[in-house]
């Protein structure tokens, strides 16, 4: 892995609960921002295309590479805040989650 060249913030998916009166699903409200770590971030322009196993194509900007003390809880549908060293701000939707390398996960949107 390259060397880090941001940080990155995250929000836990709203929870989802049922209103004990009428049975119909109720958000908990907003999450919070909550602090990550350094990360390396990769973004491409035009966005890289992979072909999943359905065979379907997906499209994403950012591919992110964050190591294993982090412990945000990633899945598909969280949103992502990006700093890089230049202080600018990104924010994408994660579209896909890799947690199999022993240093690092890997996510992108």
């Amino acid at each position: 892995m390259a060397r880090y060249n941001g940080r990155f913030k995250w929000k836990e998916l709203p929870s989802i609960q049922k209103n004990p009166t009428t049975g119909f699903p109720v958000s908990s409200g907003s999450p919070e921002w909550q602090e990550g770590c350094e990360c390396q971030i990769d973004k491409s322009f035009p966005a890289v295309v992979k072909r999943g196993e359905d065979g379907q194509e997906h499209g994403y900007t950012f591919d992110v590479f964050i190591p294993k003390i982090s412990k945000a809880p990633f899945a598909i549908g969280m949103s992502i805040r990006l700093t890089n060293e230049n202080g600018e701000e990104d924010e994408f939707t994660i579209q896909g989650v890799d947690t199999l390398n022993r240093r690092y996960t890997e996510i992108w949107g």
